[in-house]
């Protein structure tokens, strides 16, 4: 069925689905089906459609374009975050050094870790400020609970 319209005006493709019309949705749909009417036709096309069918269409465009907005408003302020979040990850990334001073710190890192880790498993009875244990519990071992 055409409305004497060309082919590349019709909203619909041969195989009956329908084409991307472009930024039309935000006319609403009367707009659009009445655009493809002859004038004699529009009337008669609105009866059978209904008004209320078609005020709820128009209701439903103001809709989507509010929501459309929001969507857009969120979107804005994700992008804030990511780009602070990118920012404060740089800043602790060169706080932090890269390449071979990061590597240094790491393994220093580790060498403590494995040092305080062999104090706990036997129990070093010196406090590390020299001058006698600390009631039984050294200040290595309680940096190294604290850490792990």
């Amino acid at each position: 069925m055409s409305y004497g319209l060309g082919a590349a005006e019709e909203p619909w493709s041969a195989d009956g689905s329908v084409s991307t019309w472009g930024n039309s949705w935000s006319q609403g749909l009367w707009v659009q089906i009445s655009s493809w009417l002859k004038p004699q036709e529009i009337e008669e096309v609105r009866r059978a459609i209904g008004n209320t069918v078609i005020d709820r269409n128009e209701d439903l465009i103001q809709e989507v374009a509010a929501l459309s907005d929001i969507l857009d408003d969120f979107r804005e302020q994700n992008n804030l975050v990511i780009n602070e979040k990118r920012k404060s990850a740089k800043a602790r990334k060169a706080l932090l050094g890269s390449g071979a001073e990061r590597q240094l710190l790491e393994q220093q890192i580790r060498l403590l870790l494995t040092d305080l880790s062999a104090k706990n498993q036997r129990g070093s009875p010196t406090g590390g400020g020299g001058g006698g244990g600390g009631g039984g519990v050294d200040r290595d071992s309680k940096v190294y609970q604290y850490v792990m």
